[in-house]
């Protein structure tokens, strides 16, 4: 889609699903996703990743934003508001790739490592991860809005082959508490995270996209199946609600599922008996679907992720915003409205 001639290349979440952000070919654009409305645009060079930084104008930019013949491994941070004033630069040895933030690390994504920064002190990384599949889904813990002093882990495949899961907390000063899962018997497609609580919740799925697994960090315990259908279809993005009460996924279908996650606790999370193994391992069907405009079947840059307890908003780059809202007692979707981002 093209506004003016400005092509969009992609578009992200903030790290609490507040803001979407929109990279075109020629400037990059914020919107607040509930209510909608715009929140900042600037008419930059071309923007090749991004990504935001909870509710603030805060960015964090790749591309050639400056200089359209200057490479790809510059990454820019700055608020988009404040004209040409950006509070770090930083020199990347590879063209990046995809850019990812926690709460308190940056991770910058080239196409054979991973580099992770303190984002409060971003001079140079403090832990690079070799070597790094291309082709690797990466996921990164969304902030917890009860407890400020959780681990914030990432997540990313190790495997082509086979669906082998490694997590760890990048926190600074260094990265920590790392575990390897293993998720599913083929590669894993797309990596989700979230909290219910205190504890930590990963959800997988793999490149068949019929089942998604639901495990409790750091232990790795399953607690929950949940199954999309039975024909294999790829599934493009996942996110849990803010409570952790609910998962949804979008597939390449152009389905959007709800899926119900039990109540997990740190007391039944440290044991792998009980219910770990009677209730939670019985597959659970969504409790609601919807299909959703044709504009975002079959996107590979659709994303999905919840602005609040109530509202899902999906993202194609197509440049619609798709918004949706969600009745837990009725289990029920009913589409809000669908926005035009470009």
């Amino acid at each position: 889609m093209n506004n003016g001639g400005s092509k969009i290349i992609g578009a992200t979440f903030s790290t609490d699903g507040s803001i979407v952000g929109v990279q075109l070919q020629h400037g990059f654009s914020m919107f607040q996703t509930s209510p909608f409305r715009l929140v900042a645009r600037d008419d930059l060079n071309t923007v090749n990743s991004a990504c935001i930084y909870k509710k603030s104008a805060l960015c964090i930019l790749s591309g050639a934003i400056t200089d359209d013949s200057a490479p790809d491994t510059t990454v820019f941070i700055g608020n988009i508001t404040e004209q040409g004033d950006w509070l770090h630069r930083l020199q990347i040895p590879e063209p990046v790739t995809e850019l990812a933030l926690t709460d308190a690390s940056l991770l910058v994504r080239t196409a054979h490592s991973l580099y992770i920064f303190d984002i409060h002190a971003p001079s140079s990384p403090i832990h690079v991860s070799r070597p790094f599949l291309q082709c690797s889904p990466l996921a990164v813990q969304i902030p917890s809005r009860t407890h400020t002093a959780l681990p914030q882990y990432i997540a990313y495949a190790l495997s082509e082959t086979v669906g082998r899961v490694l997590v760890f907390d990048p926190t600074p000063p260094r990265p920590h508490g790392v575990i390897v899962l293993e998720a599913h018997k083929s590669p894993v497609q797309t990596i989700a995270l979230g909290w219910s609580g205190q504890v930590a919740l990963m959800a997988t799925a793999s490149q068949t996209g019929t089942i998604v697994r639901v495990f409790a960090l750091p232990e790795g315990v399953r607690v929950a199946v949940c199954r999309r259908g039975s024909a294999s279809c790829a599934i493009l993005s996942m996110a849990f609600s803010p409570t952790g009460s609910h998962l949804c996924a979008v597939s390449a279908r152009g389905t959007l599922h709800i899926f119900e996650i039990p109540s997990v606790s740190a007391r039944n999370a440290d044991s792998k008996v009980g219910r770990t193994i009677g209730e939670w391992m019985q597959e659970r069907r969504d409790v609601c679907g919807v299909t959703l405009p044709s504009l975002c079947v079959g996107k590979e840059g659709t994303s999905v992720r919840w602005a609040d307890p109530h509202t899902v908003c999906v993202v194609s780059t197509g440049g619609q915003l798709v918004i949706y809202q969600f009745d837990p007692e009725t289990s029920s979707l009913a589409l809000m409205g669908i926005k035009n981002l470009a």
